[in-house]
């Protein structure tokens, strides 16, 4: 869980970072932040995952709006994203490492 949470910090600070560089050379930086998603074979394996289908129609949409948005957050990431503002942090946190380790092989 250390290392996930790190990693997607990462990958946002670093879009952001990049999306401020790139302003004004006309190249749009667009961050996709996905939930937990049952890719294939994996639809059994987290009952929470959202279905890789409705993900990606989800995603199609977000991105084909105009002017296209700075950041994809499909409806099942939203509670995450802002989670820290909300107040709800610390318990999603635990919430989250308590599904995570009761995940098959953890």
């Amino acid at each position: 869980m250390p290392t996930y949470a790190a990693s997607k910090a990462g990958v946002h600070a670093y879009t952001e970072a990049l999306r401020a560089q790139l302003a004004g050379t006309g190249v749009e930086v667009t961050e996709l932040v996905p939930p937990a998603v049952a890719t294939a074979g994996q639809e059994n394996v987290n009952p929470a995952a959202l279905p890789l289908e409705g993900f990606l129609d989800e995603v199609v949409s977000l991105l084909s709006q105009n002017p296209t948005p700075q950041e994809i957050l499909v409806e099942g990431v939203r509670m995450h994203r802002w989670a820290e503002r909300d107040g709800t942090y610390a318990g999603l946190v635990e919430r989250r490492s308590q599904s995570l380790g009761s995940l098959p092989g953890r």
